[in-house]
C-alpha cells in the first residue's frame, strides 16, 4: 500500500510515496484520513489568514504558546484599548460637556443678568426717576436675567459643551486608548503568555504520568478553534449554522460574537449557558444557528468575523481563551444551484466543499453525522477536511490516532 507519513510533532517527512491513503503520525501514534474523495476547493486560495484558534495548537507547547500568548496578549491589548479609549473618550466628553455646560451657563447667566440688571437699572433709574428706577430696575433686571441667562447660557452650554466634549473626548480617548492599551497589552501578554504556556506544558508531562482528578471549575480546555479555513470562507444562506471544535469538558460559560469587518459594535453577542440537563460542555463539535435570530441576516459580499471565547478572568480579558474565523455570504452560482439539484441532500457537502462554500458544507456534513453518530465514514470525511484545512488537532477527534507497539 503506498502511503505518506508525517512525523507531526517535529513536522519531519520520514517517506513520501504518492498513492491513495494518507497516514500522519505522531511518535508512536498514527491517523489514517485515507482518500475520502471530498476535496475542499477555497475561492480565496491566496488571501490573508483570518482564523485563530484559542489554546495549544501545535504539539510543541514549550515556546509556541508563551510566544503565541505575548503576540496576542499585545495585539488584543492595543486593538481593545484603542476602540474602548476612543468610545469611552467621546461618550464622557459629550456627556460632562453638556452637564458642564448647562450648569456654567445657568450660573453665570443668572448671576450676570442680576449684576448687570441691577446696575442698568440704578443708572437708567436715575435719570428716569430714582424711586422708579431702583424698583423697575431691580425686578426687570432679575426677571429678564434669569430668563435670558438661562436661555442664553443652556443653549450656548449645550453646543459649546458638545463641540468640545466630543473633540476633546476623541483626541484623549485616542491617546489615552494607544498608550494604555500598549502599555496593559505588553505587560499583560507577556505574564498571561508565560503562565499559560508553563502550566500547559507541565499539564501534559503530568498526564503522562499520573491521573489528574477532575476538579472543580473543570480546567480550561487545550483547544477551541472554529470549524474554519484558514482564509475567509463563504456560505450561500444568509443565516448560517458556525461550528466549533472543543477539546475537553468545559463547565462555565461560553461567549459568541459577530461583527463586520472594521467596525467596532458586533451584530449580535450573547453568552451561551450550560446545555440542558447537562452541567458542562462536552468535548467535540458545538455549534451556533444564525437562523435563531429573525433580525440577523448576513449582507452580501460583506466579510463579518466571528469569535468564540471562553472569559477567564473578566478583569484580565488579555487571557480570554479565545478562537475566530471570518465568512462572506454570496449568491449560489448557477452552477452550483444545479449541481445541488442532480445531489441528494445528504451528499450535498461534497458539493459545497468542491465549489468552495466551506460553511454550507461542514454544515450539511455535521448534520449528516448528528443524525448518524457511527457512522465512521462521515466522521472520516471531516477529518479529512480538517486536514485540508491544516486543523490536525481537530481531525484526530474524528479521527483518532492509533497507538502503535
Amino acid at each position: 500500500m503506498k502511503t505518506l507519513k508525517i512525523l507531526v510533532s517535529r513536522c519531519i517527512f520520514i517517506s513520501v510515496i504518492f498513492g491513495s491513503p494518507i497516514v500522519i503520525a505522531n511518535d508512536n501514534q498514527s491517523i489514517n484520513v485515507g482518500n475520502t474523495g471530498v476535496h475542499y476547493q477555497p475561492l480565496i486560495a491566496d488571501g490573508p489568514l483570518r482564523r485563530r484558534e484559542g489554546g495549544l495548537v501545535d504539539d510543541n507547547a514549550d515556546g509556541g504558546s508563551v510566544s503565541r500568548g505575548i503576540s496576542r496578549g499585545i495585539s488584543r491589548g492595543i486593538s481593545r484599548g484603542i476602540s474602548r479609549g476612543i468610545s469611552r473618550g467621546i461618550s464622557r466628553g459629550i456627556s460632562r460637556g453638556i452637564s458642564r455646560g448647562i450648569s456654567r451657563g445657568i450660573s453665570r447667566g443668572i448671576s450676570r443678568g442680576i449684576s448687570r440688571g441691577i446696575s442698568r437699572g440704578i443708572s437708567r433709574g436715575i435719570s428716569r426717576g430714582i424711586s422708579r428706577g431702583i424698583s423697575r430696575g431691580i425686578s426687570r433686571g432679575i426677571s429678564r436675567g434669569i430668563s435670558r441667562g438661562i436661555s442664553r447660557g443652556i443653549s450656548r452650554g449645550i453646543s459649546r459643551g458638545i463641540s468640545r466634549g466630543i473633540s476633546r473626548g476623541i483626541s484623549r480617548g485616542i491617546s489615552r486608548g494607544i498608550s494604555r492599551g500598549i502599555s496593559r497589552g505588553i505587560s499583560r501578554g507577556i505574564s498571561r503568555g508565560i503562565s499559560r504556556g508553563a502550566n500547559s506544558h507541565k499539564g501534559e508531562t503530568e498526564e503522562k504520568s499520573e491521573t489528574v482528578p477532575e476538579k472543580q471549575p473543570l480546567p480550561l480546555p487545550e483547544l477551541l478553534a472554529p470549524l474554519a479555513p484558514q482564509h475567509t470562507g463563504f456560505t450561500v444562506t444568509k443565516q448560517p449554522n458556525l461550528y466549533w471544535y472543543l477539546s475537553a469538558p468545559w463547565d462555565g460559560n461560553i461567549e459568541f460574537s459577530i461583527n463586520k469587518i472594521g467596525a467596532i459594535e458586533p451584530i449580535l453577542e450573547l453568552i451561551i449557558g450550560l446545555p440542558p440537563h447537562s452541567d458542562r460542555h462536552e468535548v467535540g463539535m458545538h455549534h451556533l444557528q444564525l437562523a435563531d435570530f429573525d433580525d440577523i441576516h448576513l449582507e452580501p459580499n460583506q466579510e463579518y468575523e466571528w469569535f468564540i471565547f471562553i472569559v477567564t478572568d473578566p478583569g484580565q480579558r488579555s487571557g480570554d481563551l479565545l478562537g475566530s474565523g471570518t465568512i462572506r455570504y454570496t449568491e449560489p452560482s448557477k452552477k452550483l444551484t444545479e449541481r445541488l439539484n442532480r445531489t441528494s441532500k445528504e451528499q450535498w457537502y461534497k458539493v459545497y466543499a468542491e465549489e468552495g462554500i466551506w460553511y454550507d458544507a461542514i454544515s450539511n456534513l455535521c448534520e449528516q453525522i448528528d443524525k448518524h453518530p457511527e457512522n465512521k465514514a462521515l466522521r472520516k470525511v471531516r477529518a479529512a477536511l480538517s486536514e485540508q484545512v491544516k486543523m490536525p488537532k481537530v481531525a484526530y477527534y474524528d479521527q483518532p490516532p492509533v497507538v502503535k507497539n
